[in-house]
Protein backbone atom coordinates (compact mmCIF):
# COMPACT_ATOMS: atom_id res chain seq x y z
CA UNK A 1 0.00 0.00 0.00
CA UNK A 2 2.92 2.19 0.82
CA UNK A 3 4.41 1.64 -1.96
CA UNK A 4 1.70 2.63 -4.19
CA UNK A 5 0.66 5.77 -2.35
CA UNK A 6 4.47 6.76 -2.82
CA UNK A 7 3.87 6.58 -6.56
CA UNK A 8 1.40 8.06 -6.54
CA UNK A 9 2.37 11.05 -4.50
CA UNK A 10 5.65 11.16 -6.92
CA UNK A 11 3.58 11.05 -9.69
CA UNK A 12 1.28 14.06 -8.81
CA UNK A 13 4.14 16.42 -7.23
CA UNK A 14 6.08 15.49 -10.69
CA UNK A 15 3.77 16.38 -12.74
CA UNK A 16 2.88 19.82 -11.01
CA UNK A 17 6.87 20.83 -10.57
CA UNK A 18 6.99 20.06 -14.30
CA UNK A 19 3.79 22.11 -15.42
CA UNK A 20 4.80 24.83 -13.26
CA UNK A 21 8.45 24.92 -15.04
CA UNK A 22 6.79 24.40 -18.59
CA UNK A 23 4.15 27.06 -18.25
CA UNK A 24 6.63 29.54 -17.32
CA UNK A 25 8.34 29.18 -20.39
CA UNK A 26 4.73 29.16 -21.88
CA UNK A 27 3.55 32.40 -20.68
CA UNK A 28 7.25 34.14 -21.19
CA UNK A 29 6.80 32.89 -24.68
CA UNK A 30 3.40 34.05 -25.89
CA UNK A 31 3.77 37.53 -23.90
CA UNK A 32 6.91 37.98 -26.24
CA UNK A 33 5.69 37.36 -29.21
CA UNK A 34 6.47 33.68 -30.16
CA UNK A 35 3.91 31.18 -31.37
CA UNK A 36 3.90 27.65 -28.81
CA UNK A 37 2.03 24.83 -31.12
CA UNK A 38 2.30 22.80 -28.40
CA UNK A 39 2.23 22.13 -24.69
CA UNK A 40 2.67 18.74 -23.07
CA UNK A 41 2.75 17.54 -19.23
CA UNK A 42 4.70 13.57 -19.70
CA UNK A 43 6.17 12.41 -23.36
CA UNK A 44 5.00 9.51 -25.43
CA UNK A 45 1.55 8.62 -26.94
CA UNK A 46 -1.06 11.68 -25.56
CA UNK A 47 -3.80 10.13 -23.44
CA UNK A 48 -5.59 13.03 -23.66
CA UNK A 49 -4.89 16.27 -25.85
CA UNK A 50 -7.16 19.22 -26.52
CA UNK A 51 -6.39 22.08 -28.95
CA UNK A 52 -6.98 25.84 -27.74
CA UNK A 53 -6.35 28.82 -29.97
CA UNK A 54 -3.15 27.72 -31.92
CA UNK A 55 -1.82 25.48 -28.87
CA UNK A 56 -2.31 21.77 -28.43
CA UNK A 57 -2.20 20.54 -24.68
CA UNK A 58 -2.12 17.10 -24.11
CA UNK A 59 -0.69 14.87 -21.44
CA UNK A 60 2.21 12.18 -22.28
CA UNK A 61 1.82 8.49 -21.24
CA UNK A 62 5.29 9.06 -20.07
CA UNK A 63 5.33 11.50 -16.68
CA UNK A 64 9.25 12.05 -16.45
CA UNK A 65 9.00 15.12 -17.74
CA UNK A 66 7.44 17.76 -20.27
CA UNK A 67 8.13 20.28 -23.07
CA UNK A 68 6.90 23.22 -24.91
CA UNK A 69 7.56 23.34 -28.43
CA UNK A 70 8.69 26.96 -29.27
CA UNK A 71 7.07 27.90 -33.51
CA UNK A 72 10.79 28.01 -35.10
CA UNK A 73 13.46 26.92 -32.49
CA UNK A 74 14.61 23.62 -33.97
CA UNK A 75 16.82 24.07 -36.62
CA UNK A 76 14.92 23.22 -40.09
CA UNK A 77 11.45 25.00 -38.90
CA UNK A 78 13.56 28.57 -39.20
CA UNK A 79 11.79 30.50 -42.06
CA UNK A 80 12.25 34.22 -40.46
CA UNK A 81 8.35 34.79 -39.73
CA UNK A 82 8.13 37.55 -36.91
CA UNK A 83 6.71 34.74 -34.16
CA UNK A 84 9.55 32.44 -34.51
CA UNK A 85 12.23 31.75 -31.44
CA UNK A 86 14.86 33.04 -33.14
CA UNK A 87 13.35 35.77 -34.69
CA UNK A 88 13.05 37.70 -31.22
CA UNK A 89 15.74 39.57 -29.54
CA UNK A 90 18.09 37.50 -27.42
CA UNK A 91 17.29 39.19 -24.20
CA UNK A 92 13.15 37.98 -24.85
CA UNK A 93 14.70 34.04 -25.85
CA UNK A 94 16.98 34.23 -22.66
CA UNK A 95 13.77 35.14 -20.83
CA UNK A 96 11.85 32.71 -22.31
CA UNK A 97 14.40 30.23 -21.63
CA UNK A 98 15.09 31.01 -17.78
CA UNK A 99 11.58 31.36 -17.11
CA UNK A 100 11.00 27.56 -16.31
CA UNK A 101 14.16 27.40 -14.02
CA UNK A 102 13.59 30.46 -11.76
CA UNK A 103 9.79 29.77 -11.60
CA UNK A 104 11.09 26.35 -9.86
CA UNK A 105 13.24 28.08 -7.79
CA UNK A 106 10.79 30.64 -6.32
CA UNK A 107 8.08 27.63 -5.78
CA UNK A 108 11.19 25.88 -3.80
CA UNK A 109 11.03 29.38 -1.66
CA UNK A 110 7.28 29.94 -1.24
CA UNK A 111 7.36 26.12 -0.54
CA UNK A 112 9.51 26.94 2.48
CA UNK A 113 7.71 30.13 3.12
CA UNK A 114 4.41 28.96 3.27
CA UNK A 115 5.50 25.43 5.58
CA UNK A 116 7.12 27.97 8.11
CA UNK A 117 4.23 30.39 8.06
CA UNK A 118 1.57 27.64 8.53
CA UNK A 119 3.61 25.05 10.38
CA UNK A 120 6.25 26.88 12.63
CA UNK A 121 9.48 25.81 13.01
CA UNK A 122 11.42 23.01 15.21
CA UNK A 123 13.36 23.96 17.63
CA UNK A 124 15.28 22.05 19.81
CA UNK A 125 12.75 20.62 23.52
CA UNK A 126 15.67 21.22 25.16
CA UNK A 127 17.78 23.80 27.52
CA UNK A 128 20.02 21.65 29.09
CA UNK A 129 23.68 22.39 27.43
CA UNK A 130 26.75 21.19 25.26
CA UNK A 131 29.81 23.87 25.74
CA UNK A 132 32.84 24.46 24.06
CA UNK A 133 36.23 24.36 25.82
CA UNK A 134 36.14 27.90 26.07
CA UNK A 135 32.71 28.59 27.98
CA UNK A 136 31.45 29.62 31.55
CA UNK A 137 28.59 27.12 30.94
CA UNK A 138 29.37 22.93 31.91
CA UNK A 139 27.98 20.14 30.58
CA UNK A 140 24.38 19.11 31.64
CA UNK A 141 23.69 22.90 32.95
CA UNK A 142 20.21 23.10 32.21
CA UNK A 143 18.91 26.83 31.77
CA UNK A 144 15.96 28.15 33.64
CA UNK A 145 15.71 31.63 32.91
CA UNK A 146 17.62 34.23 31.07
CA UNK A 147 17.24 37.90 31.92
CA UNK A 148 14.44 36.83 34.57
CA UNK A 149 12.56 35.45 31.98
CA UNK A 150 11.46 31.69 31.99
CA UNK A 151 12.53 29.63 29.38
CA UNK A 152 11.24 26.43 28.01
CA UNK A 153 13.20 25.28 24.99
CA UNK A 154 16.11 26.05 23.15
CA UNK A 155 14.25 29.02 21.31
CA UNK A 156 13.55 31.00 24.34
CA UNK A 157 17.45 30.92 25.00
CA UNK A 158 18.49 31.71 21.50
CA UNK A 159 16.08 35.13 21.58
CA UNK A 160 15.93 36.13 24.94
CA UNK A 161 19.96 36.34 25.29
CA UNK A 162 20.84 40.15 25.07
CA UNK A 163 24.38 42.16 25.30
CA UNK A 164 24.89 40.92 28.64
CA UNK A 165 22.58 38.51 30.11
CA UNK A 166 22.02 36.97 33.52
CA UNK A 167 21.00 32.94 33.12
CA UNK A 168 20.12 30.97 35.93
CA UNK A 169 21.26 27.40 35.17
CA UNK A 170 20.60 24.36 37.57
CA UNK A 171 24.08 23.02 38.05
CA UNK A 172 24.33 19.48 40.37
CA UNK A 173 20.99 20.09 41.36
CA UNK A 174 21.17 23.54 42.72
CA UNK A 175 20.56 27.13 40.80
CA UNK A 176 23.78 28.85 40.04
CA UNK A 177 23.52 32.32 38.44
CA UNK A 178 25.74 33.42 35.74
CA UNK A 179 26.42 36.61 33.68
CA UNK A 180 26.87 35.82 30.17
CA UNK A 181 27.62 38.16 27.24
CA UNK A 182 25.57 37.85 23.85
CA UNK A 183 28.76 35.83 22.19
CA UNK A 184 28.46 33.14 25.15
CA UNK A 185 25.78 31.74 23.08
CA UNK A 186 28.34 31.45 20.59
CA UNK A 187 30.35 28.89 22.70
CA UNK A 188 27.16 26.60 23.26
CA UNK A 189 24.72 24.54 21.76
CA UNK A 190 21.60 22.03 23.31
CA UNK A 191 22.65 19.43 24.65
CA UNK A 192 19.76 16.42 23.78
CA UNK A 193 18.90 13.29 26.53
CA UNK A 194 18.69 10.34 24.77
CA UNK A 195 14.73 10.57 24.14
CA UNK A 196 13.10 9.47 20.89
CA UNK A 197 11.57 12.91 19.33
CA UNK A 198 10.28 11.54 16.44
CA UNK A 199 10.25 7.96 14.65
CA UNK A 200 10.18 6.71 11.06
CA UNK A 201 7.14 4.64 10.20
CA UNK A 202 8.46 0.79 9.82
CA UNK A 203 12.47 1.89 10.37
CA UNK A 204 14.60 -0.05 12.25
CA UNK A 205 14.10 1.54 15.34
CA UNK A 206 10.03 1.12 15.22
CA UNK A 207 10.54 -2.04 13.87
CA UNK A 208 12.11 -3.61 16.76
CA UNK A 209 9.05 -1.43 19.12
CA UNK A 210 10.59 1.41 20.08
CA UNK A 211 8.38 4.74 20.33
CA UNK A 212 8.25 8.57 20.21
CA UNK A 213 9.24 9.14 23.52
CA UNK A 214 11.29 6.43 24.74
CA UNK A 215 14.41 6.82 26.42
CA UNK A 216 17.60 5.06 25.04
CA UNK A 217 19.21 3.63 28.24
CA UNK A 218 21.96 1.47 26.56
CA UNK A 219 23.83 0.16 23.78
CA UNK A 220 25.69 -3.25 23.51
CA UNK A 221 25.91 -2.94 27.16
CA UNK A 222 27.30 0.79 26.94
CA UNK A 223 25.31 3.54 29.02
CA UNK A 224 23.92 6.43 27.03
CA UNK A 225 23.53 9.85 28.69
CA UNK A 226 23.24 11.82 26.04
CA UNK A 227 21.98 11.53 22.23
CA UNK A 228 25.30 12.09 20.70
CA UNK A 229 26.58 9.14 22.39
CA UNK A 230 23.91 7.48 21.44
CA UNK A 231 24.00 8.60 17.84
CA UNK A 232 27.87 7.92 17.49
CA UNK A 233 27.02 4.56 18.68
CA UNK A 234 24.82 4.25 15.74
CA UNK A 235 26.23 6.04 13.19
CA UNK A 236 29.43 3.64 13.31
CA UNK A 237 27.26 0.32 12.90
CA UNK A 238 25.67 0.23 9.49
CA UNK A 239 24.16 -3.29 8.99
CA UNK A 240 25.27 -4.64 12.56
CA UNK A 241 23.19 -6.11 15.36
CA UNK A 242 22.41 -3.50 18.20
CA UNK A 243 21.39 -4.84 21.68
CA UNK A 244 19.54 -1.58 22.99
CA UNK A 245 17.72 -1.03 26.21
CA UNK A 246 15.44 1.80 26.64
CA UNK A 247 12.97 2.81 29.19
CA UNK A 248 9.48 3.05 27.58
CA UNK A 249 6.66 5.12 29.62
CA UNK A 250 4.14 2.52 29.22
CA UNK A 251 6.26 -0.50 29.59
CA UNK A 252 9.05 -0.06 31.94
CA UNK A 253 12.08 -1.31 30.52
CA UNK A 254 12.18 -3.11 26.94
CA UNK A 255 15.78 -4.47 25.21
CA UNK A 256 15.42 -5.49 21.66
CA UNK A 257 17.92 -5.74 18.46
CA UNK A 258 18.29 -2.58 16.55
CA UNK A 259 19.84 -2.92 12.85
CA UNK A 260 20.81 0.40 11.87
CA UNK A 261 20.30 0.55 7.96
CA UNK A 262 23.40 1.40 5.46
CA UNK A 263 22.97 4.79 4.37
CA UNK A 264 24.75 7.30 2.70
CA UNK A 265 25.65 11.13 3.51
CA UNK A 266 27.75 13.71 2.94
CA UNK A 267 30.74 14.73 5.56
CA UNK A 268 32.96 17.32 3.94
CA UNK A 269 33.54 16.92 0.60
CA UNK A 270 33.13 13.39 0.28
CA UNK A 271 30.39 10.65 0.81
CA UNK A 272 30.52 7.95 3.80
CA UNK A 273 28.43 5.10 4.76
CA UNK A 274 26.77 5.62 8.22
CA UNK A 275 23.93 3.79 10.09
CA UNK A 276 20.60 5.26 10.36
CA UNK A 277 17.50 3.73 12.98
CA UNK A 278 14.76 6.09 11.99
CA UNK A 279 14.82 8.33 14.89
CA UNK A 280 15.34 12.12 15.80
CA UNK A 281 15.64 14.28 18.38
CA UNK A 282 13.31 15.97 20.68
CA UNK A 283 11.72 19.14 18.84
CA UNK A 284 8.88 21.75 19.84
CA UNK A 285 7.18 23.58 17.09
CA UNK A 286 7.17 27.57 17.94
CA UNK A 287 5.37 29.72 15.33
CA UNK A 288 6.88 33.02 14.86
CA UNK A 289 6.27 36.65 13.32
CA UNK A 290 6.24 37.35 9.45
CA UNK A 291 9.74 38.73 9.49
CA UNK A 292 11.31 36.01 10.92
CA UNK A 293 9.37 33.44 8.48
CA UNK A 294 11.07 35.66 6.05
CA UNK A 295 14.23 35.11 6.75
CA UNK A 296 14.28 31.27 8.40
CA UNK A 297 12.80 30.48 5.06
CA UNK A 298 15.48 31.97 3.19
CA UNK A 299 17.92 30.49 4.93
CA UNK A 300 16.49 27.16 4.11
CA UNK A 301 16.40 27.53 0.61
CA UNK A 302 19.89 29.29 0.94
CA UNK A 303 21.21 26.05 2.57
CA UNK A 304 19.04 23.53 0.09
CA UNK A 305 21.09 25.02 -2.83
CA UNK A 306 24.07 25.24 -1.73
CA UNK A 307 24.23 21.79 -1.11
CA UNK A 308 22.90 20.72 -4.52
CA UNK A 309 26.25 22.68 -5.45
CA UNK A 310 27.98 21.11 -3.01
CA UNK A 311 27.25 17.53 -4.83
CA UNK A 312 27.70 18.98 -8.26
CA UNK A 313 31.21 19.98 -7.11
CA UNK A 314 32.06 16.76 -5.82
CA UNK A 315 30.61 15.25 -8.72
CA UNK A 316 32.94 17.48 -10.83
CA UNK A 317 35.64 16.94 -8.25
CA UNK A 318 35.15 13.02 -8.53
CA UNK A 319 34.73 13.29 -4.70
CA UNK A 320 31.17 11.38 -5.42
CA UNK A 321 30.45 8.34 -7.89
CA UNK A 322 27.80 9.20 -10.87
CA UNK A 323 26.25 5.70 -10.06
CA UNK A 324 25.19 8.02 -6.87
CA UNK A 325 22.77 9.89 -9.33
CA UNK A 326 18.91 8.81 -9.02
CA UNK A 327 16.11 9.68 -11.07
CA UNK A 328 12.50 8.55 -10.93
CA UNK A 329 12.57 5.35 -9.49
CA UNK A 330 14.83 7.21 -6.67
CA UNK A 331 12.17 10.06 -6.23
CA UNK A 332 9.62 7.38 -5.72
CA UNK A 333 11.91 5.39 -3.24
CA UNK A 334 12.23 8.54 -1.47
CA UNK A 335 8.60 9.89 -1.60
CA UNK A 336 7.86 6.43 0.40
CA UNK A 337 10.40 7.50 2.97
CA UNK A 338 9.98 11.40 3.43
CA UNK A 339 6.12 10.34 3.86
CA UNK A 340 7.10 8.15 6.77
CA UNK A 341 8.38 10.74 8.66
CA UNK A 342 5.02 12.96 8.12
CA UNK A 343 3.91 15.73 5.67
CA UNK A 344 6.13 18.18 6.84
CA UNK A 345 9.11 16.29 5.84
CA UNK A 346 7.50 15.22 2.46
CA UNK A 347 6.76 19.05 1.49
CA UNK A 348 10.41 19.87 2.10
CA UNK A 349 11.21 17.13 -0.30
CA UNK A 350 9.02 18.70 -2.88
CA UNK A 351 10.32 22.03 -2.03
CA UNK A 352 14.38 19.89 -2.30
CA UNK A 353 13.15 18.31 -5.64
CA UNK A 354 11.95 21.99 -7.35
CA UNK A 355 15.19 23.87 -6.51
CA UNK A 356 17.11 20.87 -7.84
CA UNK A 357 15.14 21.45 -10.96
CA UNK A 358 15.71 24.82 -10.97
CA UNK A 359 19.41 24.51 -10.32
CA UNK A 360 19.97 21.89 -13.01
CA UNK A 361 18.39 23.48 -15.93
CA UNK A 362 20.68 26.06 -15.65
CA UNK A 363 23.56 23.89 -16.51
CA UNK A 364 24.66 25.45 -19.95
CA UNK A 365 24.83 22.39 -21.65
CA UNK A 366 22.85 20.70 -24.45
CA UNK A 367 19.38 20.40 -24.08
CA UNK A 368 19.08 21.80 -20.61
CA UNK A 369 17.85 25.84 -20.90
CA UNK A 370 21.11 27.02 -19.45
CA UNK A 371 22.45 26.13 -23.06
CA UNK A 372 20.15 28.29 -24.96
CA UNK A 373 20.34 31.00 -22.24
CA UNK A 374 23.88 31.15 -22.80
CA UNK A 375 23.35 31.08 -26.68
CA UNK A 376 21.46 34.38 -26.03
CA UNK A 377 23.86 35.96 -24.08
CA UNK A 378 26.76 35.23 -26.66
CA UNK A 379 24.42 37.07 -29.44
CA UNK A 380 24.03 40.03 -27.22
CA UNK A 381 27.94 40.31 -27.16
CA UNK A 382 28.86 39.20 -30.84
CA UNK A 383 25.54 40.51 -32.27
CA UNK A 384 25.37 37.58 -34.72
CA UNK A 385 22.47 35.34 -34.60
CA UNK A 386 22.94 31.16 -34.14
CA UNK A 387 23.26 29.95 -37.66
CA UNK A 388 21.31 26.37 -38.38
CA UNK A 389 24.26 24.56 -38.88
CA UNK A 390 25.43 25.34 -35.62
CA UNK A 391 21.91 24.87 -33.77
CA UNK A 392 21.77 21.44 -35.72
CA UNK A 393 24.57 19.96 -34.09
CA UNK A 394 23.63 21.27 -30.51
CA UNK A 395 20.24 19.79 -30.97
CA UNK A 396 22.00 16.38 -31.60
CA UNK A 397 24.28 16.87 -29.29
CA UNK A 398 21.59 17.82 -26.66
CA UNK A 399 19.70 14.57 -27.65
CA UNK A 400 22.68 12.31 -27.06
CA UNK A 401 23.26 13.64 -24.03
CA UNK A 402 19.36 12.97 -23.21
CA UNK A 403 19.20 9.53 -23.94
CA UNK A 404 22.58 8.64 -22.23
CA UNK A 405 21.52 10.08 -19.20
CA UNK A 406 18.37 8.60 -19.10
CA UNK A 407 19.45 5.03 -19.46
CA UNK A 408 22.52 6.09 -16.90
CA UNK A 409 20.37 7.01 -14.43
CA UNK A 410 17.97 4.54 -15.01
CA UNK A 411 20.48 2.00 -14.78
CA UNK A 412 21.51 3.22 -11.75
CA UNK A 413 17.88 3.41 -10.22
CA UNK A 414 17.36 -0.18 -11.14
CA UNK A 415 20.66 -1.28 -9.64
CA UNK A 416 19.85 0.04 -6.47
CA UNK A 417 16.49 -1.76 -6.48
CA UNK A 418 17.53 -4.96 -6.92
CA UNK A 419 20.72 -4.51 -4.62
CA UNK A 420 18.91 -3.27 -1.75
CA UNK A 421 20.88 0.09 -1.95
CA UNK A 422 18.54 2.30 -2.64
CA UNK A 423 19.59 4.29 1.15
Amino acid sequence: MMAFLSIVVAIVFLGFLIFIHEWSHFIIARKGGVKVPVFSIGFGPAIVKWKRGETEYKIGAFPIGGYVKLHGMEPGEIEGEPDEFYSRPAWIRIMIVLGGPFANLLLGFIIYLGTIGIMGIETPATTLVQPDSSSIFQKFDRIVSVNGEKVEDWFDVQNKFTDTSTVVVIRGGKPETLVAPMEEFLHISPLFPPVVGGIEKDGPAARAGIEKGDSIIEINGKKVQTWDEMRNIILASPGESLKVVWRSGKNGIKTGIVVPEETKTMEGDSTVTVGMIGIMTPNRIRHVGPGLTFKLSWYQFEDTALKIFKVFGMLIKRKVSPRELGGPIAIVYLTGRSLKWGVKNLIYFIAFITINLGIVNLIPIPPLDGAHALLGFIEMITRRKPGERSLKILENIGFFILIFLFLFITFNDLFRFFTGKMH
